[in-house]
């Protein structure tokens, strides 16, 4: 009975001990006490941070930003050193074949390396476009013109149909995915492109080729803010 007793009062303090690290963790956010990074707005400026809904629990990260857009109710991460555009006529001239669509985007995050300033590589973006052209359901998980449908992707919990784009124009190409869903009776577009000049075009020796790991490694970048996008309402934590 003794040793049945002792074991079971061992087992009672364990478990305070627990409970008291458990409320400790709690009380400072989090393993770490992380505190989320001033959020940005839709205007790409500093925000005051909005009070904590419990929607939107992001970690700071260095060298990332938070954009968020309070009137579509979206978030995602981005390298600080990318400017955010809301501008038409700046996104005009992001490239012979502006990598983002000027009539349709929310948002445009141009990504231009200057390690690839001396190659064919030209231009890159993520872009959050609104496809009010696209006004229904059925038209907006459809392939559009340019596009081929490479099936359905889980994007902070929202499913996107997911289609392979591409354009060229006088030497110059563009190369990118589009993920689309239909959200509120809206038609949301998440778009990476990648445009490049034709490198024989070129006088020999006057620049070096974009190579498929440089490709490669400015995806990476335009996929990681792809991944980081969410509505809000749909998760806790980016």
């Amino acid at each position: 009975m003794t040793t049945r007793r002792a074991a079971l009062l061992s087992a009672f303090f364990a478990a305070l001990v627990v409970a008291a690290l458990a409320f400790y963790v709690a009380d400072k956010g989090g393993f770490g006490g992380a505190t989320p990074p001033a959020p940005i707005s839709s205007s790409g400026t500093p925000s005051t941070p909005a009070p904590d809904t419990g929607r939107l629990m992001a970690p700071e990260e260095p060298g990332t930003s938070l954009y968020l857009d309070s009137e579509h109710d979206l978030v995602l991460k981005y390298p600080s050193e990318i400017v955010p555009l809301r501008d038409r006529a700046a996104m005009e001239g992001l490239g012979y074949i502006p990598v983002c669509d000027p009539d349709h985007a929310l948002v445009c995050f141009p990504y231009d390396p200057p390690e690839y300033s001396d190659t064919n590589f030209e231009s890159s973006a993520f872009a959050i476009h609104l496809r009010d052209d696209l006004g229904t359901e059925a038209e907006c998980m459809a392939s559009q013109p340019a596009e081929n449908a490479v099936g359905a992707v889980m994007l902070g919990g929202t499913v996107f149909s997911a289609f392979a784009f591409g354009d060229a124009a006088m030497g110059h190409q563009l190369d990118g995915r589009n993920y689309r869903a239909w959200r509120a009776g809206d038609c949301y577009e998440l778009a990476t492109r990648l445009g490049t000049t034709t490198f024989e075009n070129w006088e020999p020796g006057s620049i070096r080729k974009f190579t498929p790991a440089d490709e490669a490694a400015v995806r990476a970048v335009l996929d990681g803010m792809l991944k980081s996008f969410r509505f809000q309402a749909d998760l806790e934590l980016l």
